[in-house]
This record gives C-alpha cells, structure tokens and sequence, in this order.
C-alpha cells in the first residue's frame, strides 16, 4: 500500500538512510539567536526554523522547477515530492494549500507559512517570481504567469519590480486585483542569505560536534 505524502508527514519523514544515519546532501548554517535554520542546496538557500531541524535534517533538499524547497521519498515504488512548507506548517490535509506570507517559496519560517483552502489559490497556480543566478554572478527575479495553458516569463533586477509585474500581470489576465498587497518584506531572508553568501556565517562548520551530527557535501 502506498502511503500518501501528507500521511507521511503525520508520521515524521524516514531517514534517507535504512540503518537511520543521516545522509543528506545539503549543508546546514544555523543561527540560533533569530531560531534560523538555512539549508544550501547548490545555488539555492533555503530558510526554516531552527527548532524544526529534527523535522526534516535527514532528507535532502532541492528546489524544484516552479522554485518550491522539496524532497522526494518512494513509498512502495512511488516516488512522490514532498514540499518543505507542509512539513514546517503540519499541513496533512490535502484539500489545504500553504501560502508564503511574503512570497518567497525560499522561506519556509513557520511565520512566513499560511494554511490556506486550495480552491482560494487555484487561481494563481503556476504563477510565481523565482530567484535567478546569473553566471556573471548576480542575481535577477523572473515573473512566471500561466495564461491558457502557456506561460509567460520577464526578468528584473529586483524583487520589487517583479512582484508588481505579477500583480498588473494577474490583474491583466485573469481579473486578481492585489493592488492592496504591499511588496513583502523579504529583509530577514535577504540578510541571513547575503551573510552565507560572503562566506562569514554565524557557525562555523570546522565545529567537531557539528561535524559528528550533520553530514556536509559541497555542492
């Protein structure tokens, strides 16, 4: 018998590895002042919160096509993806949805996290910004919008910009009037992530005690 993704998040997510040793592929940076768990997954940074390590330290993390932190787990020859913000929300419900507060899929702070009826975000779906690393090694935010099947894509410079071309676009094209919605406040994510990124983070991973409970690749 299959077992279903929000069944599984009921029961705690297995360990990747049978005999129970944590065998995740991402790097953890920890900072326990602000209770701020961030797990690097190749280019991408991924924020939680601390006190939910237990919760997901054994899974390998990625950030899938449409942006949304994942882990994928086989259950009887099915393989399923298993979002990051159902298991920090406990959202086991399958006709819930989880929406980001401040509209980065990067931030799964349980306070950044809402449960929500699916049918209130079916609208949007497939709509979304996503952090794009240039080679040149800058960063830009693409404006991702579904219309009739097709999707519609446009770069910026900067989040603020994005997000307001996704509110004209869903106002435009499918009648969703947000001009309400203040840009959200992306400052905690922006700043944690600037202070990984110049290689000075708050714990240092050289920490033998670390060292003995997480397993670290780089990637």
């Amino acid at each position: 018998m299959v077992i279903s993704s929000d069944e599984l998040i009921k029961q705690g997510l297995p360990r990747e590895n049978a005999r129970g040793i944590n065998v995740s592929n991402n790097r953890f940076y920890e900072f326990p002042e602000e209770n701020i768990l961030v797990i690097k997954s190749r280019n991408d940074l991924i924020m939680t919160d601390l006190d939910k390590k237990h919760k997901i330290d054994s899974r390998t993390w990625r950030c899938n096509n449409e942006g949304y932190p994942v882990t994928s787990i086989t259950s009887q020859g099915v393989e399923m993806g298993i979002k990051l913000s159902r298991v920090i929300a406990n959202c086991t419900d399958e006709n819930k949805y989880v929406k980001y507060i401040n509209g980065n899929p990067k931030d799964n702070r349980e306070s950044n996290l809402q449960i929500d009826d699916k049918k209130n975000v079916l609208a949007c779906r497939g709509d979304s910004i996503k952090e794009i690393h240039n080679k040149n090694g800058t960063n830009s935010y693409q404006v991702r919008i579904r219309v009739d099947g097709k999707r519609i894509n446009k770069n910026f410079p900067t989040y603020e910009e994005a997000f307001n071309q996704r509110k004209a676009w869903l106002k435009e094209y499918k009648g969703i009037d947000l001009d309400n919605q203040p840009v959200p406040d992306n400052t905690t994510y922006n700043r944690i992530c600037d202070e990984i990124r110049s290689k000075k983070p708050a714990v240092s991973f050289n920490d033998e005690k670390l060292q003995q409970k997480y397993y670290f690749t780089d990637d």
